[in-house]
């Protein structure tokens, strides 16, 4: 029988080379960070409200993308341990009261 499909022939790859961004957009810059950045980044965001800002310039401006995940990692950690210390400190302030009996 002569009404078989014939087996497409595959087209031959071709690529045209992408030319480099002229001003950065769409460039993440990757590259590894030193143990003197994150030591600095660490020192920089335990200062009281001067960190807490920084955490948020690197989290969300244009930084490098270590510097990014590890400033939104720092801010997660923050926020789940502000909602702990509320949570025990309303617990521990529960249980003194109760300790203390009823008051008349």
């Amino acid at each position: 029988m002569d009404n078989q499909n014939p087996i497409p022939q595959p087209t031959p790859y071709q690529t045209q080379p992408q030319p480099y961004p002229q001003n950065n957009a769409g460039y993440e810059d990757t590259t590894p960070l030193s143990i003197g950045s994150y030591l600095i980044m660490m020192i920089v965001s335990v200062i009281p409200i001067v960190g807490f800002i920084m955490l948020f310039v690197w989290g969300f401006g244009n930084s490098n993308l270590n510097k990014k995940n590890w400033a939104r990692a720092q801010l997660i950690l923050l926020a789940i341990s502000t909602v702990l210390f509320f949570i025990f400190g309303a617990a521990l302030i529960a249980s003194i009261a109760n300790m203390m009996g009823p008051t008349y």
